[in-house]
């Protein structure tokens, strides 16, 4: 399976920070006899994620795996999706495969489900189940509008479940680490934020797959979602003015534009420049953090895995490992699953946030396209 150079750089092995990410809850206490939560895959065209999330699924103790669901999908579309169809997905991951979810839910009786559809799909999935009691993990960017993902925490609320979503970069040691300390003032209040995301490049993935279908939302959304996160993140304020230019710069092939540079505020105050990534062939950094405060500053360098902070006190370097993201955000919201109360590390706020500010960002770079 084809994988952009972000991706690829994210993957990891499976299961590596699962027990650590489950160890801060009692995943078991409130699952069925046997100890076990039966968490379902739903869909299979939500591309590397079908992949990636089934991998560490299968790893994170605690869990079994209750069948995946094609949505009824032909094994055509399946395949220009997740690069196999759903009878070689089943046996690489011991699924059961169902292409009716009724029929999963009936006979799986999952407590969770991780949905890995298309975004414009994936919503009306996610409320349904969330009002039927399933917690629900979202591949990212979760849906396309506020409108949809505002929907799924509404029923997530009647329902009384914990929604996720993910790939956020929340959960990175590295930007984890300078996160806790801007939150803690040791910087003062943040005023001038820079974020750059690199993800590889488009044409390197099948171009059957949801990524080039413009319903889906395209680079603006399914890219700006890092870094829109991360600024309302860092600076606990949602981001309310934006000016996108982006281009054609070096991925002919794509139908998007491959380069956005951003400028912006959020409603603190904070000025952001917020840049995404998408035609590079090299290694690089998937993310590129700095943030200035009013009586210091921060910034991270994902090659080196270091990050500095400077303050009238001196310069102090800090550094932290990589991690397995995707199991580390699985382990988190099943954790939140179980523990009644405690949030998950993006939560369906969050999710309503960052849709928002991904629509500024949509908007501001359908405006300063060129090329």
């Amino acid at each position: 399976m084809a994988m952009g150079q972000g991706e690829r750089s994210r993957a990891g092995s499976a299961g590596t920070e699962g027990a650590s990410g489950l160890a801060g809850g009692d995943l078991s206490s409130p699952a069925p006899a046997g100890g076990q939560w039966p968490v379902a895959l739903v869909g299979l065209d939500g591309f590397y994620f079908a992949h990636a999330f089934a991998a560490r699924l299968g790893a994170l103790p605690g869990v079994t795996a209750a069948g995946c669901c094609t949505l009824g999908l032909d094994d055509a579309e399946v395949a220009a999706n997740c690069g196999e169809v759903p009878e070689a997905f089943g046996r690489r991951y011991g699924l059961t495969m169902y292409r009716d979810l009724e029929e999963l839910l009936a006979t799986e009786h999952p407590r969770a489900a991780v949905v890995t559809t298309r975004p414009s799909r994936a919503g009306a999935l996610a409320a349904a189940l969330a009002e039927r009691g399933v917690h629900v993990f979202l591949a990212k960017p979760g849906v396309t509008t506020p409108e949809a993902a505002d929907a799924v925490r509404q029923a997530a609320a009647r329902g009384g479940v914990c929604v996720a979503a993910g790939l956020t970069a929340r959960l990175d040691p590295l930007l984890a680490e300078a996160a806790r300390r801007v939150h803690a003032g040791e910087i003062g209040r943040p005023v001038a934020v820079r974020i750059a995301h690199q993800h590889g490049y488009l044409s390197g993935w099948p171009a059957g797959c949801w990524y080039f279908d413009p319903r889906e939302g395209g680079p603006a959304l399914f890219l700006g979602w890092y870094v829109v996160d991360l600024a309302q993140w860092l600076t606990g304020s949602p981001v309310v003015d934006l000016q996108v230019c982006c281009g054609h710069l070096v991925d002919r092939d794509s139908p998007f534009p491959d380069f956005y540079k951003g400028v912006g505020w959020t409603a603190s105050g904070a000025l952001l420049s917020l840049d995404v990534h998408f035609g590079v062939r090299y290694p690089w950094p998937s993310f590129d953090v700095e943030v200035l405060g009013d009586r210091g500053g921060i910034a991270t360098s994902h090659h080196s895995r270091t990050g500095r902070i400077a303050t009238a006190s001196g310069v102090q370097p800090f550094e932290a490992g990589a991690t397995d993201l995707e199991a580390a955000e699985l382990g988190d919201w099943l954790t939140a699953c179980a523990a009644a109360g405690r949030r998950p590390f993006f939560d369906a706020d969050d999710l309503v946030a960052t849709l928002h500010g991904c629509r500024l960002f949509q908007q501001a770079a359908a405006a300063g396209a060129r090329g």
